[in-house]
């Protein structure tokens, strides 16, 4: 299973597995943390992204999104079929990023019988993002505890 149904996602290149208790301490202690890359850090976030992971012996594209130490969410894609983005063929890479979505969706429901799976750690949903590219991804959301909610919401107001 890519994501197992208590929300474990084993990337095996990197020796890295991800649960809804996974922090951003594990995450630099993890031997490989060096061919982690920064993705920025605002409104209380921290991301991370993994070229070439392995999961299930697949590639895929890891961007891990932490809040307050603790992961927040992540978005996977499948990369075996997204060609490099070129701007002589934005259909063919449109096509490409569909099929995508396509294996998503058929992953998500083999695995979890279901398109958009809920259980007590969090949520799974395949989506397509047209806002500023186009890609597909898998996005796994870790539910937080309420505290660190209402936490984030009083220290906004």
């Amino acid at each position: 299973m890519i994501i197992d149904t208590k929300g474990r996602i084993n990337i095996q290149n990197f020796g890295l597995e991800i649960t809804p208790e996974f922090t951003l301490d594990d995450l630099r202690s993890n031997s490989h943390f060096a061919d982690f890359r920064f993705g920025g850090r605002n409104d209380g976030y921290e991301r991370y992204s993994i070229l070439n992971a392995l999961i299930e012996n697949l590639p895929f594209f890891v961007f891990l999104i932490f809040s307050e130490n603790k992961i927040s969410r992540i978005h996977l894609s499948y990369t075996e079929l997204i060609p490099k983005q070129s701007h002589e063929n934005v259909e063919e890479y449109k096509a490409q990023v569909d099929l995508t979505k396509e294996k998503h969706d058929e992953w998500l429901f083999k695995e979890h019988g279901t398109l958009s799976p809920t259980y007590s750690w969090g949520s799974i949903n395949s989506y397509l993002d047209t806002r500023f590219t186009y890609t597909a991804n898998i996005v796994v959301i870790y539910t937080q505890p309420k505290m660190n909610i209402l936490r984030r919401i009083l220290n906004k107001s």
